[in-house]
C-alpha cells in the first residue's frame, strides 16, 4: 500500500471515502435511519511531529432521501513503532464518559492502519468546543470540573464522613455533594482549589461550607504531603491559628495525586492587604506575628531535621555543616546562572562571610519552625493573623530561620521595615531565646541570594509566571543588591 501522503487532503478524503464506503465502517458514525452519503471539505487544522488533524464533512442521507452533514475532526497518530498517544487518547475518552464531563457525541478509534496508513481517531465536533484539547488538556488538574467529579466520587464513598473526615462535618450533618471546586494558586509545588460541600442540617435545609484541597502534582514525592500531614497532626495541641486537617489520601487512584483537605481559613493572604496597612496596623501585625512564631518556636528537640534530605544525614551531619554545604550549593548555582557577574560579587568573599558565621550555627537545640513564612503564606482579617498556611516545609531547626526568612519578605514593602525592634521585644516575651537575633541576619542574607536566584530563574524559564507576580519580582530584584553590598563592602 502507498504511504498516504498526509499533506495531500484530496488524498485523505478519497481514502476516507474508500474506507467509508463499507456499511460495517460507516456504521460507528451513523445514527439510526441513515445511510453513508460521502466525505468532503477535509482541510488540515493542526500538524506536529506526533500527529496531524483535519476536519471534515460527513455527509449522510436519510430514509426519507433527505441529505444532511455533520462536522468531523480526524486526527492520524504519526509514529510507527510508539502508539502512546494513541492509548493515552483512547484512556482520556473512557474518563470523560465516567466522570462525564463533556458532551462527546460519535467518536471511534481506529487501532488497524490499514485503512489509512495509520491509527487515527475520529470525534464528531461540537460547536464552540476543541474536542482534541478536551480529551488531551482539559482532564488534568487544570480542570476544576475533572478535579470536582473525581472528589465528588471520591468522598461519596465515605457514609460515615464525619468520621473519616473527624469533624469535617458535625455528626447530625448529613453530606449530599461536592457543589463545586475552584482553583486558587497552581503551583509547582502544589495546587490548591477552594472545595465546596453541600450538606444538610436535621431540620433537612440544605448549606455550603468551604474548605480547602491541596493537591500535589509530582507523584514521585511523598516526602512534601506527608510532611505538611505530620506537622498538622503535630501542631493540634500548639496554640498558634492553623488550619485543621480532615483527610491525607496517600492513594494515587482516587485523583491521580496526593492530596490534604483542609479548614478554609477566613481572612485572605497579608500579601494582599499589607501595603494599605497604617502604623497600628502594622505594630499589631508583627506584635501578632511574634508571638505565634514565639509560640511555634518554643517546641524544642535536640535533634534537628530537615525538608530537603533524609534523616540518615542529618544524623551524620553537625548543624552548621549541613547549613553551610546548604549555602556552599546556593552560590554554585548563583554563579552558575552568573548572578555573581549580574551584581558584580565576588563569590568566594561571600562564601567567606557567611562561614565567618559558622560558630554561630552549633546549637544544642533546635525549634519547630514553619519553613516558609512568607506574606503568602499568613492570613489575615484587618490586622490580625488568622492562620498560617502551607506546612510542608516544616521541621525541626534553628528557629533564625523562620525570623530571618521572614523580615527579609517584609522588608521588601517599605512600610513593613521598622517593626523590626517591635518584633524582637514581643518574641523575646514568648520565646526567651535571646541569642536568636545574632543569626537573624545570617538568613537574611541567606534568603536575599535564594530569592534572587528563584527570581531570575523565573524570568529567564517562566516569562508568564514573572510578568503575573511582576511586582514581587521587581521587589527583590531591587532589594537584593542593597543586602550584598550591605555585607561586601562595595563601593
Amino acid at each position: 500500500m502507498d504511504r498516504l501522503d498526509i499533506r495531500d487532503c484530496k488524498a485523505v478524503e478519497e481514502k476516507l471515502n474508500l474506507h467509508f464506503d463499507s456499511k460495517i465502517n460507516s456504521k460507528i458514525l451513523l445514527n439510526k435511519g441513515e445511510n453513508f452519503g460521502s466525505i468532503s471539505d477535509v482541510k488540515v487544522t493542526d500538524y506536529n511531529g506526533a500527529s496531524v488533524v483535519y476536519n471534515f464533512e460527513f455527509n449522510y442521507i436519510t430514509k426519507d432521501l433527505e441529505g444532511g452533514s455533520r462536522r468531523f475532526i480526524l486526527n492520524l497518530y504519526l509514529a510507527d513503532d510508539e502508539d502512546q498517544l494513541f492509548l493515552q487518547d483512547q484512556m482520556n475518552v473512557e474518563e470523560i464518559i465516567k466522570l462525564d464531563i463533556y458532551e462527546l457525541k460519535k467518536y471511534h478509534f481506529e487501532n488497524n492502519p490499514s485503512a489509512l496508513g495509520f491509527k487515527f481517531m475520529l470525534l464528531e465536533s461540537i460547536p464552540n468546543q476543541d474536542p482534541i484539547a478536551n480529551i488531551r488538556k482539559n482532564l488534568n488538574l487544570k480542570n476544576p470540573q475533572a478535579v470536582k467529579q473525581r472528589i465528588e466520587k471520591y468522598l461519596s464513598k465515605w457514609r460515615y464522613l464525619h468520621k473519616r473526615g473527624q469533624k469535617m462535618l458535625k455528626r447530625k450533618e448529613k453530606y449530599i455533594c461536592v457543589h463545586e471546586v475552584k482553583e486558587l494558586a497552581f503551583g509547582l509545588n502544589n495546587i490548591v482549589y477552594n472545595l465546596t460541600l453541600k450538606y444538610t442540617t436535621p431540620d433537612e435545609n440544605e448549606h455550603l461550607r468551604e474548605y480547602i484541597l491541596r493537591v500535589y502534582p509530582n507523584n514521585r514525592n511523598l516526602i512534601k504531603p506527608t510532611n505538611e500531614a505530620q506537622r498538622y497532626h503535630n501542631l493540634r495541641r500548639i496554640d498558634i491559628p492553623k488550619a485543621n486537617l480532615y483527610i491525607f489520601e496517600k492513594s494515587l487512584k482516587p485523583l491521580g495525586h496526593r492530596f490534604l483537605i483542609l479548614d478554609k481559613l477566613q481572612g485572605t493572604p497579608i500579601l494582599e492587604t499589607i501595603r494599605s496597612f497604617n502604623q497600628d496596623q502594622l505594630d499589631s501585625f508583627m506584635a501578632d506575628l511574634a508571638m505565634y512564631l514565639g509560640t511555634l518556636h518554643s517546641h524544642r528537640s535536640k535533634k534537628y531535621d530537615s525538608y530537603y534530605v533524609n534523616e540518615s544525614i542529618t544524623k551524620k551531619l553537625p548543624f552548621e555543616r549541613y547549613i553551610m554545604l546548604e549555602i556552599k550549593n546556593t552560590l554554585k548555582n548563583f554563579q552558575k546562572m552568573g548572578l555573581d557577574k549580574e551584581l558584580d560579587v565576588d563569590t568566594l568573599y561571600f562564601y567567606k562571610w557567611f562561614r565567618g558565621h559558622r560558630p554561630l550555627l552549633r546549637l544544642d537545640a533546635f525549634s519547630l519552625v514553619h519553613g516558609d513564612i512568607r506574606p503568602s503564606n499568613i492570613i489575615v482579617q484587618d490586622d490580625k493573623i488568622s492562620g498560617l498556611i502551607d506546612w510542608e516545609m516544616s521541621c525541626y531547626s534553628d528557629p533564625a530561620q523562620d525570623i530571618g526568612w521572614s523580615l527579609f519578605f517584609f522588608k521588601l514593602y517599605e512600610n513593613m521595615k521598622k517593626p523590626r525592634g517591635l518584633f524582637f521585644s514581643e518574641y523575646w516575651k514568648v520565646c526567651g531565646d535571646y541569642n536568636v537575633e545574632a543569626r537573624v541576619r545570617f538568613y537574611e542574607i541567606y534568603a536575599a541570594v535564594k530569592l534572587y536566584i528563584y527570581t531570575r530563574h523565573t524570568e529567564d524559564k517562566q516569562p508568564e509566571k514573572y510578568a503575573k507576580n511582576i511586582d514581587f519580582f521587581t521587589r527583590v530584584k531591587n532589594l537584593v543588591p542593597k543586602y550584598i553590598d550591605s555585607v561586601t563592602h562595595r563601593d
